[in-house]
């Protein structure tokens, strides 16, 4: 049997980092055409979308600008890391914290905002990972950037533990543990994160994912998604024999096809070729941009 290839969605555990998870994927799969679409941090679970062999070369055309997370939020403390594996930096007053409070603490933390991304990240400062910096004990500034947050619900808050449950829809790029502290700050308080769980990708589910220690050799191909399927939210154009072999040879074809940056061309379930409108008038082609082997 030769190398798989497809996507597989992938309930990561806590304790690994997303490497970690290629790693045991390359091993299942038996080659190291395997990587993954958007780091999660070691400690949060979740959705992990994970292409293998041939559809590694298909990742940049998928849309993960979305992304939804449930986590938990401890008021009281900041921390070195902004979840509860750091040290804690200070502690905060609670006892004037209520449901209420919090909501009105949220409200300037939707649309496009600020954020600082926590020290303990794999962002690139001068070179390194951000987080290595600062286990070496060096300095580390981190610049803000501009995010994006589309949703943010307060699902539950427990006073008695001054804990609280959040869900939020959120752009690429953005932290959930800075979204953590600088609540806590916003609310006159501290704050870090217990918990974080990645509940979508794009147009990719959680409920869609296996769970990493369930998978087998034998079993992971039953798991994959099609290069078809991995490229579901691009418009699609049918091809017949002909323009599928003008397409592998890297000639443009004439069809009948929606707009779009990049369509999918296909053959059946079949996926031919990503392809990408070029020229004017009687001109205008499909050409291919990325084609399956």
């Amino acid at each position: 049997m030769g190398t798989p290839a497809g996507l597989l969605l992938v309930d990561k555990p806590p304790g690994m980092t997303s490497f970690d998870v290629v790693r045991a994927v390359r091993k299942l799969a038996k080659t190291r055409k395997v990587g993954h679409t958007g780091t999660l941090d070691p400690d949060a679970t979740g959705l992990l979308a994970v292409a293998i062999g041939g559809c590694t070369k298909l990742t940049r055309f998928l849309l993960l600008d979305e992304k939804r997370y449930a986590y938990t939020v401890k008021f009281g403390a900041a921390t070195t890391t902004d979840d509860s594996t750091g040290e804690v930096l200070r502690e905060a007053p609670v006892e004037h914290l209520t449901e209420a409070v919090i909501r009105a603490g949220m409200e300037g933390f939707l649309g496009e905002i600020e954020q600082v991304p926590p020290v303990y990240s794999a962002i690139k400062v001068r070179g390194k990972r951000a987080h290595k910096l600062a286990r070496a004990g060096e300095d580390v500034e981190m610049k803000a950037r501009t995010v994006w947050i589309k949703e943010l619900e307060l699902r539950s808050f427990r006073r008695d533990a001054w804990e609280a449950d959040f869900e939020v829809r959120c752009g690429s790029g953005t932290y959930v543990r800075s979204l953590a502290r600088d609540l806590g700050e916003e609310v006159g308080s501290a704050a870090h994160t217990t918990a974080i769980r990645r509940l979508s990708v794009g147009l990719f589910l959680l409920e869609e994912a296996v769970v990493l220690g369930e998978l087998t050799e034998e079993n992971l191909g039953e798991h994959l998604r099609t290069p078809l399927q991995m490229v579901q939210s691009l418009g699609t154009v049918e091809v017949d024999e002909a323009q599928a072999q003008a397409l592998r040879m890297g000639q443009p074809i004439e069809a009948e096809a929606p707009e779009g940056e990049f369509l999918a061309a296909h053959r059946g379930d079949e996926l031919v070729a990503v392809v990408y409108w070029r020229g004017e008038g009687d001109d205008r082609r499909l050409w291919p941009r990325r084609v399956m082997t």
